[in-house]
């Protein structure tokens, strides 16, 4: 489709078209599908100026119609226009998804209300399609999180990852330890809350990360006490205390309670240093009292009962790339590995140590003080890893695996970045990361994928900088009323 971001798998296109008029309605087939027929009411209304009404019931001819069809393969959705609009998928965020391609096919080449006839039938090339910004770091305003929510749905990013915490700032609002989020950059636990469901209603699911232990500057000056070492480190949590697990597991429950949706929690993982352990009291009675050999085996005991606790809550542990091969304490399989570096480990060797792994590759996924440029990703394959650093594995020559059921997807990772550069750095970098992930097999043309880029963006455009806001609108008025 000529329209369309990521490109649907399978468009059967009919003669005539269709068009929705004031007596037009969203008919929700399903309660649970109500929230998303609110959601798209004014967004067909800022693209046709049409205000539809949203109800649960019958469709008739003239409606968009949304509907659950449990039979549908896993996460698939069937865009059918003929004297209605029709969109079904296997689950509501199917569904959504669905609803997308509609709004993005929607008065091409026809007035601003028409659609061609056709039939959609389309599904992602993997589960997990992810964006990770970092609120640590750079701490962002509340309504621009709601912006990055709007834009992963417009290109069928299913999860948004949210980097909480860092050695700068901690930005969840502790109820247990109301001293640890950092002044003037956490959120509210309202805030927090209402952006869980602002995604939730538009079919993306947002995944905390808690960085431990290390990249914890933040929560160990707050904190001293109970997670630092003795002598007291400078950036990482001490693993030989009790205390320590004990406020970690007061915290993963307070994110878990907010973050109901996601599946995963992050746990970070990655660079820490270590240089307080070897003097650490409690470091050194914890490696005797568990039979550890050094430091490593006691960063993998740490991250042993980190997957208990966050396990006991309910929730599946995401880790980036921290840990190497080998050693005598072996790390449960069922923790999801970011490989981003491919310096501690690599994907073909996690994949084959039986490991699920998702390609955040530094070169060409990550935005940061290094930003690649949209042709790059679009020459990318979700198989593919490279690195900029001579130190990684995947310098150079890059590694490349074959297609695995274990490779669960992709993400881009925005390190760093002040909110004002967030999205017109993210833009057209994640659509076209959305592109190779929906469609993993397909060579993308260049000429034709920025054709359709500059018809999604301009769209997009639309729904992120409405200039005639209204209160029920979930949009973002940056510009005056005129």
């Amino acid at each position: 489709m000529k329209s369309c971001i990521p490109a649907p798998k399978s468009c059967h296109l009919v003669t005539g078209g269709m068009e929705l008029t004031p007596s037009s309605r969203i008919v929700a087939r399903q309660k649970s599908l109500l929230p998303l027929g609110r959601v798209l009411a004014p967004e067909v209304e800022v693209l046709t100026a049409l205000q539809l009404r949203v109800i649960q019931g019958q469709p008739q001819a003239g409606d968009i119609c949304l509907a659950v069809r449990r039979e549908s393969p896993r996460d698939s959705y069937e865009l059918r226009v003929d004297d209605a609009i029709r969109i079904e998928g296997e689950n509501c965020d199917a569904v959504a998804t669905g609803s997308v391609t509609m709004l993005q096919t929607l008065g091409m080449g026809t007035r601003p209300a028409g659609i061609r006839r056709q039939v959609v039938r389309d599904e992602p090339g993997f589960a997990y399609r992810g964006l990770m910004v970092d609120l640590a770091r750079n701490w962002h305003p509340f309504e621009s999180l709601k912006q990055l929510v709007v834009l992963c749905r417009w290109y069928k990013i299913n999860c948004l990852h949210l980097h909480l915490t860092d050695n700068e700032s901690f930005t969840f609002p502790s109820a247990s330890q109301p001293s640890l989020p950092t002044p003037g950059r956490h959120y509210s636990l309202d805030q927090l809350r209402e952006l869980e469901t602002f995604a939730a209603d538009r079919g993306v699911t947002l995944v905390p990360e808690l960085d431990v232990p290390g990249h914890a500057r933040s929560l160990l000056q707050a904190l001293p006490r109970f997670v630092g070492c003795a002598p007291l480190g400078t950036r990482d949590l001490c693993p030989g205390r009790e205390s320590t697990y004990r406020v970690l597991d007061e915290l993963i429950g307070e994110m878990c309670a907010v973050f109901r949706r996601s599946p995963w929690f992050h746990l970070g993982a990655d660079e820490s240093e270590r240089t307080s352990w070897p003097g650490c009291r409690h470091c050194r009675a914890a490696k005797a009292q568990h039979g550890l050999a050094d430091d490593e085996e006691l960063y993998r005991h740490f991250l042993l009962r980190m997957h208990r606790i966050v396990r006991a809550h309910g929730k599946k542990t995401m880790v980036w790339e921290g840990f190497g091969p080998g050693g005598r304490l072996r790390l449960p399989r069922d923790i999801t590995v970011m490989v981003f570096e491919s310096d501690y480990h690599t994907a073909p060797a996690l994949l084959a140590d039986g490991y699920t792994v998702i390609n955040t590759s530094w070169r060409p996924l990550y935005v940061c003080e290094r930003r690649w440029p949209t042709q790059t990703i679009c020459r990318w394959t979700p198989y593919r890893w490279e690195s900029p650093w001579r130190r990684s594995k995947a310098y150079g020559r890059g590694i490349d695996i074959t297609p695995s059921p274990r490779l669960a997807g992709a993400q881009m990772c925005s390190w760093g970045l002040p909110e004002a550069a967030e999205l017109p750095s993210l833009r057209e970098r994640l659509a076209a990361m959305s592109e190779k992930v929906w469609n993993p097999a397909a060579d993308v043309a260049l000429g034709e994928f920025f054709k359709r880029l500059e018809q999604t963006d301009q769209r997009l455009d639309k729904m992120l900088f409405t200039a005639r806001p209204r209160a029920a609108w979930p949009f973002f008025a940056l510009e005056p009323d005129s």
